[in-house]
Order: C-alpha cells, then structure tokens, then sequence
C-alpha cells in the first residue's frame, strides 16, 4: 500500500480493530482507537500564498501492551483488510494501568 495514498477515511472503517506492528521480529498487536483531521500547517500560519495539499493532516492513536514498548521510531504495519501498510512513524504519548498510547500522524 502506497503510505502517501492513505487518508482519514482510509482508516476510519477499521477504528477499534486490530493493527500488526513489526518490531525487530516480534509481532505486536495494537488497536487503533482514535482517528483524527489536524489542521494543515499552512492554514495554521497563515499563508497567503496558495499550497498543494496532497491530503490533509490526519493523527492515529493506538493503543498496545506495556511490554514491550517501543522508542520513536519507523515500524512496519499491516491490517487484516487493508493489507501490507508499509513503515509508519510511531511516538509514544502515554500510558495507563492497561497499556501504552502510541501517535502516528500523516501530513
């Protein structure tokens, strides 16, 4: 799958289901629990001049196991129904007494 073809609406069908992660050779099962638009940048600043948008900015969140955590990083993913997804950046941004919280935005 083509990483600069996907958009919000690609992933908003398969919000609370399961996504596999590719960590060194383990597999990690995460569940995408939120989709949501950003703003684009150049919106944001306010730029006068008019900007190609391939997509608009988009941020996934998901949610895995404590161990084993992850460091930021490029990781390959895949879904059931969507396939191979290729390399995605993941950051971690919390946890609770269940598990981690992982973001991966698109621009």
């Amino acid at each position: 799958m083509m990483l600069d073809k996907l958009t919000k609406e690609s992933f908003e069908p398969h919000l609370n289901s399961n996504f596999e992660l590719t960590l060194d050779s383990e597999i990690i099962t995460l569940e995408l629990t939120d989709v949501e638009a950003l703003q684009s940048s150049a919106r944001r600043w306010g730029k006068k001049k008019a900007v190609a948008v391939k997509r608009d900015p988009f941020s996934l969140i998901f949610f895995g196991p404590h161990d084993p955590a992850f460091r930021q990083d490029m990781h390959p993913m895949k879904h059931d129904q969507m396939g191979e997804i290729g390399s995605i950046f993941f950051v971690a941004i919390g946890e609770d007494e269940d598990g981690r919280y992982y973001q991966a935005i698109f621009s």
